[in-house]
């Protein structure tokens, strides 16, 4: 089965203090025939400058990545037991 990955659109940049930025991404994993949620999804973002952050989905399939740098681009990957991985590209 294929996963669904819908962003709640959380690319949020918060303040840190001075001349530093936070970036978080939160959204919703779901199964992309019946929008079902997927708990226990691991999400996993590599930005273009090498850093890794990760987190799992919970029993209503919701997530939350924060902590983030800001980069230029970033990959997020998403694995779930039973579905095919997802992955996508943003800049």
């Amino acid at each position: 089965m294929a996963l669904s990955l819908y962003l709640l659109l959380g690319v949020l940049i918060q303040a840190a203090g001075p001349q530093q930025q936070a970036a978080a991404i939160s959204g919703t994993v779901i199964e992309a025939d019946s929008g079902r949620a997927i708990p226990e999804a691991r999400l996993r973002v590599t930005s273009s400058a090498g850093s890794v952050y990760s987190a799992v989905s919970d029993r209503d399939g919701k997530f939350l990545l924060s902590g983030l740098k800001p980069d230029s681009s970033v990959r997020l990957s998403v694995q779930a037991l039973g579905y095919t991985a997802f992955e996508s590209d943003a800049h």
